[in-house]
């Protein structure tokens, strides 16, 4: 039952920037001093009278502060000094915090949204209230460039290209382009849809998928998918897409057809028992659908 002084100390760098204590017994008084320690350099001191009763036995004692990252003034501290915005709405309660240029020097910092008409300095008082929620920032890399596609379509055949990459900033999604697609110079032959999906732990997805009718003499061709961000970095993808030209389907279909004929040829003789004049095969006919077939049937035709 008797008062006791606990003191919680913090050094910075800039005065118009002293950190903010919060002590875990927000009803008990604590007093705030500020101190010069060096040429450019102070001391924040939080002193908490504290009174304990049977109850506190076995419980701790925290001392925090909060460094605001954000304010319309940018009165932040330095590492977050003009890369910090709000986007949407505090009124309509969906306002988001924009970092522009995330660094390594961020990773592991926990910010706690402080959104209330009363400044933080209010927060020990014992009828203040806030929603107590945080994040904390965990710095994983870039994420890749990823392109789907069917490899080898069919002499006008329809068919799509999808690229996709995934993000952690809504307001600025990467614009997503696709590069080196067949007939993507008549806009007829194309159409090109965007989406942006939320997923778990704050991550969107940005999706562009191109539809296109491909020519049958378009053969080999590269795709590239390019995510563009606001800031000018890209990053990039390639891919092989091949398309089947007619001649080539002709043989194939010609390769099928004659090797049905032979096996009628064969069942006819069976059962009829009169000898069917055999077909040979020519040097520009196909038995066998194999590959070496195929090349052989094509350079012929």
């Amino acid at each position: 039952g008797q008062p006791s002084k606990v003191t919680c100390t913090a050094t910075f760098t800039c005065l118009k920037q002293a950190p903010v204590f919060k002590w875990s017994y927000g009803n008990m008084p604590a007093f705030t001093s500020i101190s010069q320690i060096a040429k450019t350099q102070w001391k924040s001191e939080s002193t908490l009278t504290f009174t304990a009763s049977a109850n506190d036995n076995g419980r701790s004692l925290t001392c925090n502060q909060y460094p605001p990252v954000y304010d319309e003034r940018q009165n932040v501290i330095s590492k977050y000094r003009g890369i910090t915005s709000l986007t949407g709405s505090v009124g309509e309660q969906n306002c988001s915090l924009k970092i522009n240029k995330l660094d390594e020097i961020h990773g592991q910092d926990r910010l706690y949204p402080w959104i209330d008409k009363n400044p933080i300095t209010f927060y020990h008082m014992a009828d203040h209230s806030f929603y107590d929620k945080t994040t904390q920032i965990i710095i994983l890399g870039r994420y890749l460039v990823r392109l789907f596609y069917f490899p080898n379509p069919a002499c006008h055949q329809e068919t799509s290209v999808v690229c996709s990459v995934q993000h952690t900033c809504f307001s600025s999604p990467p614009l997503l382009t696709i590069s080196g697609i067949l007939g993507s110079d008549r806009t007829s032959d194309t159409s090109v849809e965007a989406t942006h999906t939320l997923l778990p732990q704050g991550v969107w997805k940005s999706t562009s998928t191109i539809t296109f009718m491909a020519d049958g003499g378009d053969g080999e061709k590269s795709l590239t998918c390019t995510a563009s961000y606001w800031r000018g970095r890209k990053q990039a993808t390639t891919g092989q897409l091949t398309v089947k030209g007619q001649w080539m389907q002709f043989c194939l279909w010609g390769c099928h057809i004659f090797s049905l004929f032979t096996l009628f040829t064969a069942y006819v003789n069976r059962i009829t028992g009169f000898p069917v004049k055999k077909v040979s095969p020519s040097n520009n006919t196909c038995l066998n659908p194999t590959p070496d077939c195929y090349r052989s049937c094509s350079g012929h035709l």
